[in-house]
């Protein structure tokens, strides 16, 4: 039992590392969007982010059930985007909109696009928190 939970911790690590990579590439390639005022459009790409990393909080919470799991990476995923999300908000506010429209003057979908994977990304984050939760009110319940 032992090396399938090793195996399991390296399989976790993987995928910390993988979604801090492709974290940094989206925010990246959304930046590259909102500042290219639409010349470059990358918005299709949430979906697929938001997957995998829901399939990497999912694995780790696994972990966090077996007793394996006791940190807190996950939440600078969080504190990443809220942040990303508000500088590009106030840039775009103090700006009057100039990053967000094309210069034809069309509204381009990237800060939604931000706020969305924002949401999400909040949304896995408290759904790993209620996993946790029942977690420890299980172990206390049945002294597990």
């Amino acid at each position: 039992m032992k090396i399938e939970i090793k195996r399991e911790k390296q399989i976790n690590q993987r995928f910390y590392i993988i979604c801090s990579v492709v974290t940094g590439i989206i925010m990246i390639l959304l930046l590259i969007e909102f500042f290219s005022r639409g010349a470059f459009v990358v918005s299709q790409i949430s979906f697929f982010y938001i997957s995998l990393l829901l399939i990497y909080s999912l694995h780790k919470e696994f972990l966090r059930w077996l007793g394996e799991v006791k940190d807190r990476k996950g939440e600078y995923f969080v504190y990443t985007w809220i942040g990303m999300s508000l500088v590009l908000a106030l840039v775009d506010f103090f700006t009057q909109g100039y990053f967000t429209q094309t210069p034809k003057g069309e509204i381009t979908p990237t800060l939604g696009t931000l706020y969305s994977i924002t949401i999400q990304v909040g949304v896995i984050f408290v759904l790993t928190k209620f996993i946790k939760t029942i977690n420890i009110i299980t172990k206390r319940r049945f002294k597990v």
